[in-house]
Parts: structure tokens; sequence; C-alpha cells
């Protein structure tokens, strides 16, 4: 029969006699059968599949009024616009290592020991954060009558990025890994001279 599949004989375990290697399903169910555990566990696993097909359409709906809702409540849009003006900002502007007045050597991604970081926060993100005056263009005298000795009014202090404004300091987080006993061989351990965490990197 064209349209009967071909199967092995291990897709029918309860086929007991020595008979051809491939079995058409035609085949199997007029000359040996099927058990009503085989057939039950069928017929529950098509009503199980229509469950979940008719279902689909609640669960798209409430996908789609789930997000329209955290749109309008949250301004997702914005949100994330400033998230990612913020990131850009500090990761290419908060630079240290300084060769020359307005240039910086080093960013975030170079910082690989605690002196990097500190030198990193205290030379290029906090006045890059906590602007005490107005920014000058290269080549500008800082001796110009219209800019000599200006600061910052108190309701210009504070604003970051133009529309920004920052409320209170800032505030750093540490995440540290558990420490863990090690499975490494012993002659390791002694030569590194250090314990293992509990996540791999």
């Amino acid at each position: 029969d064209v349209f009967s599949p071909t199967l092995e004989r291990r897709f029918f375990p309860w086929i007991e006699d020595d008979g051809p290697r491939l079995l058409s399903v035609d085949e199997v169910v007029r000359e040996h059968g099927v058990p009503c555990v085989v057939v039950h566990h069928f017929v529950k696993q098509q009503l199980d599949r229509q469950r979940s097909f008719a279902s689909i359409p609640f669960t798209l709906l409430f996908i789609t009024l789930y997000g329209c809702v955290v749109i309008a409540h949250d301004d997702a849009v914005t949100l994330r616009a400033v998230e990612n003006s913020v990131i850009a900002d500090v990761v290419e502007n908060a630079e240290y290592a300084t060769v020359n007045d307005w240039v910086g050597a080093r960013r975030l991604e170079n910082v690989v020991k605690f002196a990097d970081f500190w030198s990193w926060a205290r030379v290029g993100l906090v006045p890059l954060l906590f602007a005490e005056g107005a920014t000058l263009s290269e080549g500008l005298e800082l001796n110009a009558t219209q800019i000599a000795n200006t600061s910052l009014r108190m309701q210009e202090s504070g604003v970051y990025l133009n529309y920004n404004r920052i409320v209170g300091g800032i505030r750093f987080q540490q995440e540290r890994s558990a420490t863990v006993e090690c499975d490494s061989p012993e002659e390791l351990l002694q030569f590194h001279g250090r314990g293992c965490l509990e996540h791999k990197y």
C-alpha cells in the first residue's frame, strides 16, 4: 500500500514472532493487532495536543494585552532609550589615565585591577556624572572672560545628558561568587595558591 508507512519491527514491541524486519502499519493492524494500552496512549496524546492547540488564541491574546499594558504604563521605549544613552556615555566617555585636559587613554573595558577601578571611578566616572562647571570645546582659552570662574547654578547641577537629573549619590554594588571545595589535582592547587569559586568563568 503506497499510503501505509513501513517501519522497523522494533517500533512494535508486542510482536514477538520472527518475521520480516520491516512491517507496514496496515500489516501490523491486520495480522498482529494493537494493544489497548497503546491505543489509549495515542488517543490521550492526541486529545492533549488538541487542548494545547485550542489554548493558543487565548495565550496570544494574553501576551499581547500584557505587552500593551506594560508599554503604556512604564513607557518602556523611553526608559530603554535613556538606559542605553547612560550606558553608552559611561562606557565611552568615562576615561582615566588622561594624557591631556581632554583625552583619556583608558576606559571601563581597560579596568583589570583594583587600582584601575578606583582611578576610573575617581577620574572618569564622578566628574562625568557630577559636572561642576560648563564644558569647554577644545582649544578654548580657560581664562576667557565669559567662562572664567563660572560654576553651575543650583538649578543646573545634577543634570545629566541634558534632560535627566541625578537624585542622590552613586551606589557601587559588588557581586562575589561563593568559595567552594576544589576538585582540581593537588599539584595545581599548590601551584596556583588560590581557592575555587562557585561559578565557572
